[in-house]
């Protein structure tokens, strides 16, 4: 076959090459457009823990409470570490180690550490966070109005 043949002669391409690249094609399009709209942004996904829903609420200026409304239970383990994160810096915040676990209904105070006390007006991000495997379990924005 000379090369100036090659372009318009229907023998070159395989009929199942062409199959496969429609498929493939219709298959990305598929998974995008269920991305655009059932898809979350990351900053939801993860300040929504996914399938647990906190509400953090602050009491005074060095107390902030968690409370359980919905989804899955919370574990607190030896990895779990609660952060208040307050002009770039970051607190870890103590619990509680009778708490292990944060169920529907639940809730835990904590409070903040030297330095880390809130002033009205401000406000922080917390987040709970498994060490162990270096993921945000829950993370929102906080203050204290």
């Amino acid at each position: 076959m000379k090369g100036e043949n090659f372009l318009n002669d229907e023998r070159a391409v395989n009929p199942g090459v062409i199959v496969a690249a429609g498929i493939i094609g219709i298959a990305v399009l598929a998974v995008l457009a269920t991305a655009f709209m059932f898809g979350e942004s990351t900053e939801k996904a993860v300040s929504s823990g996914r399938l647990t829903k906190i509400e953090a609420n602050v009491l005074d200026s060095n107390t902030l409470r968690l409370e359980h409304q919905g989804g899955n239970s919370l574990e607190f383990g030896e990895d779990t570490k609660v952060i208040l994160s307050r002009e770039e810096v970051e607190y870890e915040l103590s619990f509680s180690s009778e708490i292990t676990r944060l169920e529907v209904g639940d809730s835990m105070e904590l409070t903040l550490p030297e330095g880390a006390e809130l002033q009205k007006g401000e406000s922080a991000l917390l987040r709970i966070r498994d060490e162990k495997k270096r993921k945000d379990i829950f993370r929102t924005e906080i203050s204290f109005d």
